[in-house]
């Protein structure tokens, strides 16, 4: 029977928040990516609720699987699903694999299904990631985007190399003690960075302009005041999420491997940030660190003309609307004092 009274236990927000973020690879720059080859004035707001609603309808067709499978040897090994999920093996590639021996014929059809299902999973969270990293070396390196079959053969061997460890004798080991540290804290950290860069340092205000200008209309007071308060939210399950993992992790090996993973992204990120702040030291305006860059808005020439003067409509509008509530109060009190 279900027991409800784990919904009120911290711990199960947390695991759904860290899934939610596995689950559409947030916090990796694919959704980035993606977003990004899309026109300018496409519907990114039914994009994002058709992404969630295809994201939500698969894990649950997921979840009914895996606890059918789980069902099944609870039901033929007379234990309860529990002790299936505490043991050692890996759910996907250990208990799931398992539990097609007990659901009965044809296991052949049942297998086919499942390792169908992992290759196609596996192909296209390898394009995501292979993707968002190339656009980062695209960045830093222009010119290489015109060798793009290169560049995706080099950075495939390279991942394919660094993977070989996991195929090892003790390559379950390393592949569960990496993910569940990348999958939770990491990405967190990376989301933490992403939303405090976008909401508190570029602004709410500045962001909801530009989701103005591409849509044709302002988001809700609701999902504004979501925004300013999301990276506080997630600061608080990420600190959850490391005092979990540091409890379940006794040895001192996985620790320090997953401890400096941590520190290898702070180091980064708050490097090109110190960077950044160097770099506008030098120009003589420290203050230009918070800014955005001028040449910043929209690729196409005119789209980016009709933003900046989008911008200097709206702050000219809210000049005057706040000039003649000034004067409205100014006679207000007037009124009364006489």
């Amino acid at each position: 029977m279900p027991d409800f009274t784990k919904l009120t236990t911290w711990d199960i927000w947390s695991a759904a928040v860290e899934q939610v973020f596995f689950s559409m690879s947030l916090g990796t720059g694919a959704l980035i990516t993606f977003g990004s080859y899309s026109p300018f004035r496409s519907p990114t707001n039914m994009d994002a609720i058709n992404m969630n609603l295809i994201d939500y309808g698969t894990s649950l067709a997921f979840g009914i699987v895996m606890f059918n499978c789980m069902g099944a040897i609870s039901f033929d090994l007379e234990i309860p699903v529990e002790q299936i999920l505490e043991g050692a093996k890996p759910l996907l590639f250990g208990v799931i694999p398992e539990s097609l021996l007990y659901l009965g014929e044809p296991t052949f059809l049942w297998s086919l299904i499942l390792y169908s299902s992992l290759i196609c999973v596996g192909i296209s969270s390898s394009f995501c990631l292979l993707s968002s990293h190339l656009e980062i070396l695209y960045g830093l390196f222009p010119a290489a985007r015109g060798y793009t079959i290169y560049m995706s053969a080099l950075l495939s061997t390279v991942v394919f190399l660094q993977g070989l460890v996991f195929v090892t004798t003790e390559g379950s080991f390393f592949l569960n003690s990496l993910d569940n540290f990348i999958a939770g804290p990491v990405s967190l950290v990376v989301s933490i960075y992403q939303s405090a860069a976008v909401f508190w340092i570029y602004g709410v205000t500045r962001f909801t302009d530009d989701i103005h200008f591409m849509l044709g209309f302002r988001p809700s007071t609701y999902m504004q005041a979501s925004w300013l308060a999301s990276p506080a939210v997630l600061v608080a399950v990420l600190v959850t999420n490391l005092l979990h993992w540091s409890s379940q992790n006794e040895l001192l090996y996985p620790r320090v491997v997953g401890w400096g993973v941590f520190a290898a992204l702070h180091v980064a990120v708050v490097g090109a940030a110190a960077h950044q702040a160097l770099a506008c030291r030098r120009k003589g305006n420290l203050a230009l660190v918070l800014r955005p860059e001028p040449e910043w808005g929209p690729r196409d020439a005119t789209l980016l003309k009709s933003r900046r003067m989008f911008s200097s409509q709206a702050m000219t509008k809210e000049y005057m609307y706040r000039q003649t509530r000034a004067k409205e109060l100014s006679r207000q009190k007037s009124i009364a004092v006489i």
